[in-house]
């Protein structure tokens, strides 16, 4: 899977960077489990039972990683969030970007509790899909205007 150009990541903020960087990282180890495709129907019916636990045990590790990231990383958003003064514009922001921290925690979470009832692809391709959407919607929707209410503060 090559990783298709994404937009602009910078938040101004060098922690947020920093670890929206990290994500990066993630969907380019993602090209170590099998040969993802974009098809999630494809099966790994033609490997062998260690390619395929290879394969589970590199997807797994991932998924921890994006587990665990989730947790510090919405802790240091949220707390961020605090800094800011409260108005209207602020309560709807905040409320709407916590929510999708919610929603993507809950996607990791579902692609943890899947994993072994599905195939290793269809789970890579998931995962693949929720990195993407958080590098690509929830940073432009999100975390890019917390950052210009933060300067906006000051």
């Amino acid at each position: 899977m090559s990783i298709p150009p994404l937009p602009t990541l910078t938040t101004g903020l060098p922690e947020i960077d920093q670890e929206h960087a990290f994500l990066l990282d993630l969907l380019t180890q993602l090209d170590t489990v099998c040969a993802l495709t974009p098809n999630p129907d494809a099966a790994c019916a033609d490997c062998t039972q260690a390619q395929r636990l290879s394969c589970e045990l590199v997807l797994v590790s991932i998924l921890s990683k994006a587990l665990c990231f989730t947790v510090d990383h919405f802790t240091f958003e949220e707390k961020t969030m605090r800094w800011l003064p409260q108005s209207p514009e602020r309560s709807a922001h905040c409320g709407a970007h916590i929510d999708d921290h919610e929603k993507i925690s809950r996607e990791l979470r579902d692609i943890a509790l899947s994993i072994e009832s599905s195939d290793i692809i269809r789970s890579g391709v998931e995962l693949q899909e929720v990195i993407r959407r958080w590098l690509d919607e929830h940073v432009l929707n999100f975390d890019i205007p917390l950052v210009e209410l933060l300067q906006s503060k000051n």
